[in-house]
């Protein structure tokens, strides 16, 4: 799918974070951000901001995960932004295999991302559920 990405800094953000998920160094990708960029997830901690807060987010989405590789199956650009849907395979803390999916829109300007926000299938990261008769 990367072949299909036409803006550098889209490009370059696939990039850091194949490099992140490899490697689980997290300069390539901060150094990506402008220092006043947003980031939104679905986990709860609401909106951060800066290098801090892009540190922060990445370091704890690593830290879920033994072992991880995203697929884009999906990138859109327009003037500004990109939305890139992904399809995700890992090994989560402890061993249990997962894969799971959702869309990443990123803002950008002046060759950096002002903001990040992704939204996930969350479901599929609590697990194996156990059901039962009732008994």
């Amino acid at each position: 799918m990367d072949h299909a990405v036409t803006d550098g800094t889209t490009r370059s953000f696939i990039a850091a974070l194949r490099h992140l998920e490899q490697t689980r160094e997290l300069d390539d990708m901060a150094a990506l951000f402008s220092d006043d960029a947003e980031v939104r997830s679905i986990d709860g901690h609401g909106p951060r901001q800066g290098p801090d807060g892009i540190r922060a987010l990445f370091d704890e989405y690593l830290r879920q995960f033994d072992e991880l590789s995203t697929t884009f199956t999906q990138v859109t650009e327009g003037s500004g932004h990109a939305a890139l849907e992904w399809t995700t395979d890992a090994v989560r803390a402890g061993g249990h295999g997962v894969t799971y999916t959702g869309v990443t829109i990123i803002d950008l300007a002046d060759g950096r991302v002002t903001g990040f926000r992704t939204v996930y299938d969350s479901a599929a990261l609590m697990g194996p559920t156990v059901l039962t008769d009732g008994a």
